[in-house]
């Protein structure tokens, strides 16, 4: 379900992601090359909070990805796949974006109220 997180002028153009808290998850956003990308905001390797420790750039394949300065962690925000230091580590979630009318949304899965009993 597509969830409106940000004003898009909150999401500057140039890599630093900006961490904002949707119900109880919170989730990064950056700017690369004019595209909004958004993930989970804390490093999976360690959780490293990635707002402050991450810097997102287009890598020479092409893919856009993010760096966790905690421990060089490295991850594709097309895939989620990445590695800290030369490493295979747990998947980075990545989720949709769509900018309309100056905001972003993204699509966050949607989670069941506990069952009261």
């Amino acid at each position: 379900m597509f969830v409106k997180v940000a004003r898009s002028a909150e999401v500057p153009e140039g890599g630093k992601p900006v961490v904002k808290i949707v119900g109880i998850t919170p989730v990064a956003l950056a700017r690369v090359n004019g595209r909004v990308v958004v993930f989970e905001a804390f490093c999976p390797h360690s959780k490293w909070n990635l707002g402050a420790s991450g810097m997102c750039f287009v890598g020479a394949d092409g893919d856009v990805k993010v760096l966790c300065k905690g421990h060089g962690g490295l991850w594709s925000l097309s895939t989620g796949e990445g590695a800290v230091q030369g490493k295979p580590s747990n998947k980075l979630r990545v989720y949709a974006a769509v900018e309309v009318d100056g905001y972003i949304y993204v699509d966050l899965p949607v989670v069941a109220s506990p069952t009261v009993l």
